[in-house]
């Protein structure tokens, strides 16, 4: 590093109004006794999965994981006797940002629960690599845990029933897991619509012919930053 960048950095250093307040980022696992989501105000963990283009050509993907107890009574019938403690990933829009753990718990909550900010569906072989139902917070990260090292993103994106043609060998045959809604609720309408022009631009990526399809991925990014 040039002497430049590094006045640069010292001045960034010795300035507290230029501090960057995410400690999440910082962090990447943060756990609170008291949570803001969790039933009871029970334990709550949030982990920080992915932020960055994970596939070439696709859009960013945030992904988070989340642990957190639920109401017993509103677990689903089929769901009965498996616990209320739930592990889970998720595909926020929003980032929660926060210089403190309230802050970022709040934000999570804000996110996905408030304002519904979240990709309701979420790609993959077996419901456990994206939900579970556990009878301890102990059982629910060690289901985080494992969730987190089968992480794909290339399965995890979002996929129509009429991309069968251009989905590799080796995903086909997944399912969508639309269990996210049973915690937060629904999503936002216009984060659905969102989603859909992201699914209409990975399909023209992948079913492109020669140069033009950069043309078309280019429109329907355009298309997204509009509707947003």
């Amino acid at each position: 590093m040039d002497h430049l960048s590094k006045n640069i950095l010292a001045a960034l250093a010795a300035n507290r109004d230029c501090g960057i307040h995410d400690l999440l980022r910082e962090k990447r696992v943060l756990m609170t006794r008291r949570g803001v989501m969790s039933y009871g105000n029970d334990r709550e963990l949030v982990a920080l999965v992915a932020d960055a283009i994970l596939v070439p050509g696709w859009p960013s993907s945030l992904w988070l994981g989340h642990v957190l107890r639920v109401d017993p009574a509103g677990i689903l019938p089929a769901g009965r006797g498996r616990g209320e403690w739930v592990a889970l990933l998720v595909q926020p829009s929003v980032y929660p940002r926060g210089s403190t753990e309230q802050e970022v718990f709040e934000a999570v909550m804000d996110i996905l629960q408030f304002r519904g900010q979240y990709d309701p569906c979420c790609y993959c072989f077996q419901q456990e690599d994206v939900f579970q139902l556990c009878h301890t917070f102990e059982e629910a990260c060690a289901a985080l845990t494992g969730m987190i090292k089968r992480f794909d993103p290339v399965l995890m994106g979002d996929y129509a029933p009429e991309d069968r043609d251009y989905i590799p060998p080796q995903y086909r045959g997944m399912k969508c897991s639309m269990h996210a809604m049973d915690v937060y609720g629904l999503p936002c309408l216009e984060e659905v619509k969102k989603a859909d022009v992201e699914i209409a631009g990975r399909r023209a990526l992948h079913m492109a012919k020669g140069e033009g399809w950069i043309d078309e991925v280019r429109r329907l990014q355009a298309l997204a930053e509009e509707s947003g």
